[in-house]
Parts: C-alpha cells; sequence; structure tokens
C-alpha cells in the first residue's frame, strides 16, 4: 500500500474525516422505509386463509399447499425436533471452531504452501477428470484431451506467475497477522451479518405481507389449454414488491460492502501504523520521525464511520452493485431465453462489463477507506491506480480468491464429514433407535 493514497492530509486515517455522498445514504434509508410502510399496509389487508385453501376447482394447487389430506408439519413440530437434536450442535461447533483455528494456523505459518497446494488443485483436478472420464467412457476422448489441455495451460499460467503467487502468499499472511492484531473483526462482522439478518426478517415480512393482498382468480393456461388458477394482486401490491426486491438486494450489498469498508479500515490502521507489519521508528530512537498517532479501537471506529460519516459512499457503492446484479439476472435470463447465438454473445460480454464494474467498485471501497474521498474521486484514483499495476492487481485478486474460496470449500467438506460421522457414530450405537429417526 503506498502512503501517496494519503492525499493531502497526512494520515486521514487518523484525522477527522468528512462525511460524503449524504444523498445516497438518505435515498438507501428512505427506500427501506418504504418497504416496511407496504409490510404495515399489506399486514392490514392480507388474507392467509385464503392464500392457504385455493378455491376448490383448484385441486392441485390445494394439493400442493397442503389445504387437502394431512396437514403439513407445524412451527411448532420443527422446534420440537430441534430441541430433540440440539445436543448434537456442542460437538459440531467445537469441531468447527478447531477446524477454523488450524485452518488460521496454516495460512498464517504456511501460507506459500498452502496457496501453491490450493493453485495446484485445479490442475490435479482436470488430470483426475480426464482420467476418470477415460477409464468410465472411452469413447470420450476430446473431452480427456480438453481436459488434459486445461490443466497444462494453467500449470504454464502457475509457472509464469511464480512472483506474482509469492505476493499472494505474503498478503495472505499479512491479513492473518491482522486479524491476530485485531480480533475484534470477527465480532465486527458477525454484528453486521446479525443486524443485517434483523433487517432481512422484516423486509421478508413485509414483502410477505403485501404477497398475501392478492387473491386466487381462475384462468386457462394458454400453452396447454387446461384450467389453472393464478394469484393476482393490485398494482400497489406489484409495486410494493418491486420495491421490496430492491430494498433486499439493496441491503444484502449494503451488509457486504459495510464489512469489506471495516476489514480495509483497519487493515489500512494496521499498515500505516506498524509500516507494513514493522514497527516504525520513534522520537526515543533519534530517527526524527514519529510514528502516527494509533488509532485506538480502529474496529470501532471503523464500524462508526460505516455507520457514520462513510454511509452515503457505502450505500452508493452497494447501489451500484445491486445495479449490475439486476442487470446480471436480466442478462441471464434473456441468455437463456434465446436460442440467437448473436443475443447469447452480447448477453455474455454485458454480463462480463458487469462483473468488471462489480469488481471495480470493490476497489472503490477499500480507496474511500484509506483516503476518505468520496465514491467518485475513488473511482479515478482507482482508475489511475489500475493504470499503472492492473495486470498486477488481477492476478493477485484471483489468486487470493481462488485460494480462499477453495479453502472454504474444502473446510465445508471437512466439517460437513465430520458432523456427519458423528451423528452416525452416534445412531449405530442406539440400538433401539428407530431407523426413521436415524435418517
Amino acid at each position: 500500500m503506498d502512503a501517496s493514497l494519503l492525499s493531502s492530509d497526512p494520515n486521514p486515517l487518523h484525522a477527522k474525516r468528512p462525511a460524503t455522498d449524504k444523498l445516497w445514504g438518505f435515498l438507501f434509508v428512505g427506500v427501506y422505509a418504504a418497504l416496511i410502510g407496504f409490510g404495515v399496509w399489506g399486514a392490514q389487508n392480507a388474507d392467509l386463509d385464503t392464500f392457504v385453501h385455493p378455491p376448490a376447482d383448484c385441486s392441485q394447487l390445494r394439493r400442493r399447499l397442503g389445504a387437502d389430506g394431512d396437514d403439513p408439519p407445524s412451527a411448532d413440530d420443527w422446534l420440537i425436533t430441534f430441541k430433540n437434536h440440539a445436543y448434537f450442535f456442542a460437538p459440531m461447533l467445537v469441531f468447527l471452531l478447531a477446524v477454523g483455528v488450524a485452518w488460521i494456523w496454516l495460512l498464517r505459518h504456511c501460507a506459500r504452501v498452502v496457496t501453491y497446494v490450493t493453485l495446484a488443485m485445479v490442475p490435479v483436478g482436470c488430470f483426475v477428470g480426464a482420467g476418470a472420464i477415460l477409464t468410465t467412457m472411452p469413447q470420450a476422448s476430446y473431452g480427456c484431451i480438453a481436459l488434459i489441455v486445461v490443466g497444462l495451460l494453467y500449470l504454464l499460467i502457475i509457472c509464469c506467475m511464480r512472483s506474482r503467487i509469492e505476493l499472494t502468499a505474503a498478503l495472505i499472511t499479512k491479513a492473518v497477522d491482522v486479524l491476530g492484531a485485531h480480533p475484534g473483526i470477527i465480532m465486527a462482522a458477525l454484528g453486521t451479518k446479525l443486524l443485517y439478518l434483523a433487517l432481512l426478517a422484516g423486509g421478508v415480512a413485509s414483502a410477505a405481507a403485501v404477497l398475501l393482498t392478492g387473491g386466487w382468480v381462475s384462468g386457462i393456461d394458454m400453452d396447454t389449454g387446461e384450467k389453472v388458477c393464478v394469484w393476482e394482486m393490485s398494482t400497489a401490491a406489484e409495486v410494493g414488491l418491486g420495491v421490496a426486491g430492491v430494498a433486499l438486494l439493496w441491503l444484502t450489498f449494503l451488509a457486504f460492502t459495510i464489512r469489506f469498508f471495516v476489514t480495509s479500515f483497519v487493515t489500512a490502521c494496521w499498515w500505516f501504523d506498524t509500516d507494513g507489519g514493522d514497527a516504525l521508528p520513534t522520537a526515543a530512537d533519534g530517527s526524527g520521525v514519529l510514528r502516527p498517532a494509533s488509532t485506538g479501537a480502529p474496529v470501532r471506529r471503523g464500524l462508526g464511520l460505516a455507520f457514520g460519516k462513510s454511509f452515503g459512499t457505502l450505500s452508493l457503492a452497494a447501489s451500484v452493485l445491486t445495479a449490475c446484479e439486476i442487470v446480471n439476472n436480466m442478462a441471464r435470463n434473456a441468455e437463456r431465453r434465446s436460442n440467437n447465438i448473436c443475443v447469447c454473445l452480447v448477453m455474455c460480454c454485458l454480463q462480463c462489463i458487469m462483473r468488471y464494474i462489480q469488481w471495480l467498485t470493490k476497489f472503490c471501497v477499500a480507496w474511500h477507506a484509506v483516503t476518505a474521498q468520496p465514491f467518485c474521486t475513488s473511482a479515478r484514483g482507482v482508475f489511475d491506480m489500475l493504470g499503472r499495476h492492473g495486470l498486477a492487481v488481477l492476478v493477485v485478486d484471483r489468486f487470493t480468491s481462488l485460494v480462499m474460496h477453495m479453502g472454504s470449500l474444502f473446510l465445508a467438506l471437512v466439517v460437513a464429514g465430520g458432523t456427519t460421522l458423528t451423528v452416525k457414530a452416534y445412531t449405530d450405537g442406539q440400538s433401539g433407535l428407530p431407523q426413521e429417526q436415524a435418517d
């Protein structure tokens, strides 16, 4: 990280930061408040009984909703089942924590080995897949050749990018050092997640209330000619569901952006306060260079900025991610419905552009965390940086993402497998346990 990012202020990380892009913060709050308002209106006009009991001539739909026959399991039934098996969560939690600690230890002390092993999984997977296809389907020789070529190309990329891989391993080590110096990042991420889930639950409940204001209408399927039942809503309800979709998607990306901002801010504080992990000289050593005043609680300060003066910029960044995701979904749907190769190519290019914008937005948030500049000014700084170091940034970012994603997949498989074996060992030891309960 270059100290030139600090612009005119000697250290904006520790200085008083201005509020930026405030209008977008108010806009997000207004959209979410509109969703809650639609929810209140929906709760006053919702009719759950009509929804779960369609007209008598909608027999197929009634069976799907459980209106005919046995009643589906209620919330009380699920709660009783959960209570009866809650003791399984204790060993699962201990095992999960042990695996997580082991993974962090590996990243801190063996980051280089972990990085190379993770990257090597891709070509190894290609070669193993080619061997499996050749063994089971000898006639599919072209598929085997394609996998082998992909594996060899990936090996060639790894050999040519050794310096970037070394940089990736060094950055992962630094990231773990930041986590060790400021473990409060984990609690901040957990707290942000819980707040997001609470707001998400309120938004989903509001959307459900708006949905339940409609009613069943009989109609004819134009393709099959069969009689169907359609849930029809008023124009106001459709507008409310549209607001709900935008608000919930925006909320999801905002939660991600806030976590990323706090992590970036804490990392920047750690980096500049320690000169990249090495203690800076002080006036006592006679060097005449003063160490910057350390932020006493960078995690708390980062959270305060995220929900305070930087909230507008983070809302703007999240709105960009939301718009990109909406365009991505539209492009995927158009590509899925069209048999025209030109349309598919155009939609594929559009999705690539949207992914690139999302990638740039992430760096804009990190730049804002360091410089306290508004979103558009941060974007200009990011473009200038990428003009000088674009390829290195892209390669290291992709390698780091691959290492983290493959590590997450491996940990998920280990925890799931360990949990399954634990439960199976318990049920096998219970000779009187009915097979249905064991399953």
